[in-house]
């Protein structure tokens, strides 16, 4: 009997201790964003499409499915930063540079070329 509630009390243990441990989840810049863009006339919708091949669809509108602004781009990032490039109409390039990425790589902030703030989250 001692020796059962000895293995009783051990599995116990260790199923709490094994619990508890937290699992880091993997940092990726990949998936789906969404988020502001505070520009000079208005508040706009974005969406971005960060894919792992390093390229990004950056969507303008209220939702990526209607939005009439779909641009094609890539992307760099470090552990705390993502700058894309992208071109609009006319050809003319968009570079948004080092964007702030939060710890726990669910938000975005950064400032555009013109120096409206955005954010972009999952």
């Amino acid at each position: 009997m001692k020796k059962l509630l000895t293995l009783l009390v051990i599995t116990i243990f260790s199923v709490a201790i094994t619990s508890c441990k937290k699992d880091d989840a993997p940092k990726t810049i990949v998936g789906y964003w969404t988020g502001k863009s505070n520009t000079a006339d208005a508040s706009s919708d974005w969406h971005w499409l960060v894919r792992s091949d390093k390229t990004v669809r950056v969507y303008i509108g209220v939702d990526s499915a209607t939005a009439t602004k779909k641009f094609e781009g890539t992307y760099s990032n470090t552990d705390s930063t993502i700058s894309l490039n992208y071109k609009v109409g006319g050809g003319l390039a968009v570079s948004l540079s080092n964007a702030k990425i939060n710890n726990g790589y669910t938000r975005i902030e950064g400032k555009d070329f013109l120096g409206n703030t955005y954010f972009v989250q999952r």
